[in-house]
């Protein structure tokens, strides 16, 4: 059985969200943003955040600038409302406020304030996507089963949000996609990994998982995610 976190309905105001929250600490961003779209229409209603997560946001103004296009590009398959609704955001989002540490387990989440997005990386991270496995799956066949179930079901759902076009993809997935595929596992403790899924909803950060008799087994998380989440022990050691 597979389960998909929804991507459609908000996957595209959740982009939004971030890029206007990452602009509000990156001057030569916000004027790249303000030039290329309209401003807000006070007669539309203002989206409701709680605000971004720090995980989500773009690492450097170049990551930025490629989820900036992509949107662009996809809300003109939108109905003006929620193109409207989009621009919006843009230009009104903010960064949800977390403690400095979060640790659920021994999953933590590092997050260096609100300014994740700005710090600066020699190298650029390459695109992979990460998936845990529970660690009351002892097979290693089995688990890499799961993984590729998880991946499997990452993929679709990403799919889905972009018409079935390859062409439509995040620029992080499409990346993954295009490219070597590249995918790293982990494990966690069935009771770690049944907490994760749930934080990461509430979070607002896409995933998909995978359920063998209506128990949580796998979880992959995409490369728009930040790698500064951790995900418990890598598979191989």
């Amino acid at each position: 059985m597979h389960s998909t976190k929804p991507l459609i309905s908000h996957h595209l105001l959740r982009h939004a969200h971030a890029l206007g929250a990452y602009a509000v600490h990156d001057e030569t961003f916000r004027n790249h943003l303000t030039s290329l779209v309209p401003p807000a229409n006070s007669e539309v209603a203002a989206p409701t955040s709680s605000g971004v997560h720090p995980l989500f946001l773009p690492e450097d103004f170049m990551q930025a600038k490629q989820r900036l296009t992509w949107l662009l590009a996809e809300l003109r398959f939108c109905p003006s409302p929620e193109r409207a609704m989009a621009y919006r955001a843009l230009m009104e989002s903010n960064v949800r406020t977390e403690p400095v540490d979060v640790v659920l387990g021994v999953v933590g989440v590092a997050i260096i304030g609100p300014t994740l997005g700005l710090i600066k990386k020699k190298k650029k991270r390459r695109s992979i996507v990460r998936v845990v496995v529970s660690r009351d799956v002892t097979d290693q066949a089995t688990a890499a089963e799961l993984t590729t179930k998880a991946t499997t079901a990452l993929v679709r759902s990403h799919l889905l949000s972009a018409g079935g076009s390859l062409h439509r993809l995040e620029p992080e997935m499409a990346e993954w996609f295009m490219t070597d595929q590249e995918t790293k596992a982990y494990t966690t403790s069935g009771s770690e990994l049944q907490s994760l899924a749930p934080w990461l909803s509430d979070a607002g950060l896409p995933f998909a998982s995978v359920y063998r008799e209506e128990r949580l087994c796998a979880l992959a998380i995409p490369p728009t995610v930040s790698d500064a989440l951790e995900l418990g022990t890598p598979l191989t050691e």
